[in-house]
């Protein structure tokens, strides 16, 4: 089960999950499954990295992209103070 999680770049079972795959998949007694369930060991966690599927390109994309076309990458300007003042105004 570990391999297969290590090649297809899922996270490893810990110890619960592990017993429940065994328990819900094999014959096995409780005592073996006792035996032969594992301790994730800490070098072999895949560190959790949310960003990874959050854009469909990579950094290195994103960062030839930004050195090619700068004025993309300027922030709209905020609005003067007078017209946030005059917007709370409008709104009490």
């Amino acid at each position: 089960m570990q391999s297969r999680a290590l090649a297809s770049d899922r996270p490893l079972l810990d110890t619960d999950e592990q017993r429940t795959a065994l328990t819900n998949t094999t014959n096995l007694t409780p005592e073996i499954i006792g035996q032969v369930v594992q301790p994730v060991p800490p070098a072999r966690r895949p560190a959790h990295r949310p960003w990874q599927d959050e854009s469909p390109f990579s950094i290195e994309e994103v960062v030839a992209f930004a050195a090619e076309h700068p004025d993309c990458l300027v922030a709209p300007m905020a609005k003067p103070a007078a017209s946030r003042a005059q917007n709370r105004a409008r709104h009490v």
